[in-house]
């Protein structure tokens, strides 16, 4: 049993948050090569695992049965994982148990992990399309603040507009894009609308520079 408490103690991820903003603001100065989509910066991503890992555990995608969320909450289903990892010591050679789980989550079939698109791939597609100033960007499914966070760093000042369904998550996009904004002491407020990208929004029509989004996971 404290094997288990020990690991739903630090599952997620923990960073200070001078350290994160560091990380944004050196990628935010960082000049990106959108002649290829090669990912320059590997840290950025751990404002996502601050801000949204929580909600990434609670998602499920179709292929797997349970979410990690669901894993982590069942000390049934957490005993068969670690059964299952240290039968497989061999591919699990990780540091902790808790690297191992996070690496099951990615790799076992019993788990329906989602990704999550990548910050410095997003902002590259934006500057590589639209390289220009105050251009507008409308992302379809918000998803877990990659575009978000690819739109507000980058130095072209886009203006964001973006509709997730998710109530738990809109309200924690808007407070992830506070943040960002606080940290690079912008004025770049994002419009963001708590709907689904089925809901015909008419401000939308001839004002999109870039329409650009991913799969959404919700329901």
């Amino acid at each position: 049993m404290e094997r288990i408490d020990y690991i739903r103690k630090n599952i997620y991820h923990q960073y200070n948050e001078q350290y994160l903003e560091s990380i944004l603001k050196t990628f935010s100065s960082q000049n990106l090569d959108s002649s290829h989509f090669d990912i320059q910066n590997r840290n950025i991503s751990k404002l996502l695992n601050y801000f949204f890992e929580d909600l990434i555990f609670q998602a499920k995608s179709k292929n797997g049965k349970y979410s990690p969320q669901e894993i982590i909450d069942s000390d049934e289903l957490l005993c068969i994982a670690l059964n299952y990892i240290d039968n497989h010591s061999n591919f699990y050679q990780k540091k902790s148990d808790v690297a191992n789980l996070r690496s099951f989550f990615f790799h076992s079939s019993m788990v329906g992990k989602v990704n999550n698109f990548n910050p410095v791939i997003a902002r590259k597609i934006f500057e590589r399309y639209i390289p220009f100033s105050n251009a507008t960007i409308f992302d379809y499914s918000c998803g877990f603040g990659s575009r978000l966070l690819g739109a507000l760093s980058s130095p072209y000042h886009y203006r964001y507009i973006g509709v997730d369904p998710y109530k738990e998550l809109y309200i924690r996009l808007l407070h992830f894009s506070k943040w960002i904004l606080q940290v690079l002491k912008s004025d770049n407020v994002p419009l963001l609308y708590n709907l689904g990208s089925e809901i015909f929004l008419s401000s939308l029509v001839d004002a999109v520079d870039l329409s650009f989004s991913s799969p959404p996971y919700f329901n």
